[in-house]
Formats: C-alpha cells, sequence, structure tokens
C-alpha cells in the first residue's frame, strides 16, 4: 500500500479536479485536450496534479504566452485568436 503523506503531489481525476477549479466536468475536458490545462489520459482517463492546477494561477506558470484573459478568450473561440 502507498503512502501519500510522504510529500506526494496529489492526483486528482476528472471529477476533483474540476470541483477544486470550480468549472464543469466538460469544460476541464475540453481544455485538457487542447492541452491549455496540464493533465495525462492514463487508461483512458484524464488524471492532473494538484500543483500544477495552481501554477495555472501563477504568471510563471502558465502555457507560455497564455494570461488569465486570452485563456478566456481561447476556450470561447475553441483555441482560435479572438
Amino acid at each position: 500500500m502507498t503512502d501519500y503523506a510522504l510529500g506526494h503531489d496529489d492526483v486528482l481525476n476528472l471529477e476533483e479536479a474540476s470541483q477544486y477549479l470550480r468549472i464543469k466536468r466538460r469544460t476541464l475536458y475540453v481544455l485538457a485536450a487542447r492541452r491549455a490545462v496540464p493533465g495525462a489520459k492514463i487508461g483512458g482517463q484524464w488524471r492532473f496534479r494538484q500543483s500544477q492546477l495552481d501554477g495555472l494561477f501563477e504568471e510563471g506558470q502558465r502555457p507560455p504566452g497564455l494570461h488569465a484573459v486570452q485563456f478566456q478568450a481561447r476556450w470561447r473561440t475553441g483555441g482560435r485568436k479572438p
């Protein structure tokens, strides 16, 4: 049995990550598929590191050239520049 108290980063499934970010599951699924949110598909299911999700709110951790306002605008336009 694995002891997660050893400082390992929490790994969240799609439901947990969407609740953590307070967004709809479908929204997170689309963002992850477009690589706008860091995650990995393992066994056909999305997994997200909580620390990487936290990094979305820090300037240095966002995808290159993607600011919070652009992030929202690109989501609405399907990834194209508005």
